[in-house]
């Protein structure tokens, strides 16, 4: 028999709850609720407590594992590009070329990723143990059965040494955070609006850029008094040229008419 279609309707810690769908996402933070059918009533006719049967879904975890790895890689490219006297990308190809700040960004970043965590679990003590290594190009690749393996039979460690559990943490806060908190510091350290070493480099590379604009307009302003020194020189040659011209045709005027006499005597 056909039936109206209507929201599932349940109550978790007493709050009710009123979903479009038997998939729950909101009820309980970071669990899935499927709703698979109504609970029993008892004697009286009240709902009965429905029982949870939660199973672990890592498919989220090894995402995140492969959006770090992606990201790792274009921040090694881009300072690749950066550092290449013979870059041909537009733009910002080759310009930091010899700027120490480069080698200095991109030891920090590789530390992230092969460093220790400062929350081991077990056998999980960097991101090596789960998968994640430095190929001989720089890049990092990641052995997919290594981390299916681990995250099947090793979550909790695998969670422990990426987070130590912590969760919205901020560069104040002390509590050990593993290899993800540890690498949020140290990201904040170089992105960092005020101080931060990009920060700083993009101030020093505009007050050059401010110092070199003022010697160019110091430069063309010399270049202007000298080109106008040298239009006043050439004039004053071309009037004196003129006055030599007029001198000479004079004397010739002349000469020719001591000549004209002295032929007719």
């Amino acid at each position: 028999m056909l039936q109206t279609a209507s929201n599932a309707n349940l109550t978790v810690d007493g709050v009710a709850i009123s979903a479009s769908t038997n998939s729950v996402k909101d009820a309980i933070t970071g669990v899935t609720l499927d709703l698979l059918a109504p609970t029993a009533l008892d004697a009286s006719g009240s709902s009965v407590s429905a029982s949870i049967n939660l199973s672990r879904d890592p498919s989220s975890v090894k995402t995140k594992v492969q959006n770090l790895v992606s990201a790792y890689n274009d921040v090694i490219s881009m300072l690749g590009v950066v550092s290449d006297p013979k870059s041909t990308v537009d733009t910002y190809g080759g310009t930091l070329v010899g700027n120490s700040i480069v080698s200095t960004i991109r030891a920090q970043v590789r530390n992230m990723v092969i460093g220790n965590s400062n929350s081991p679990s077990g056998a999980m003590t960097a991101l090596r143990d789960i998968g994640v290594t430095i190929d001989k190009s720089g890049q990092l690749q990641i052995d997919a059965a290594k981390l299916d393996g681990v995250l099947s039979t090793q979550f909790d460690d695998v969670v422990k040494m990426l987070s130590n559990n912590q969760e919205n943490q901020t560069k104040f806060n002390p509590v050990a955070a593993g290899i993800a908190g540890e690498s949020f510091k140290k990201l904040d350290t170089i992105l960092d609006p005020i101080g931060g070493t990009l920060a700083t480099l993009n101030q020093n590379q505009t007050s050059k850029i401010n110092d070199y604009q003022k010697q160019m307009d110091a430069l063309q302003t010399r270049l202007q008094e000298i080109l106008k020194r040298y239009i006043n020189q050439f004039s004053a040659m071309d009037s004196l040229v003129g006055q030599i011209k007029t001198t000479q045709t004079s004397l010739k005027s002349t000469f020719d008419g001591m000549m004209a006499a002295y032929t007719k005597n």
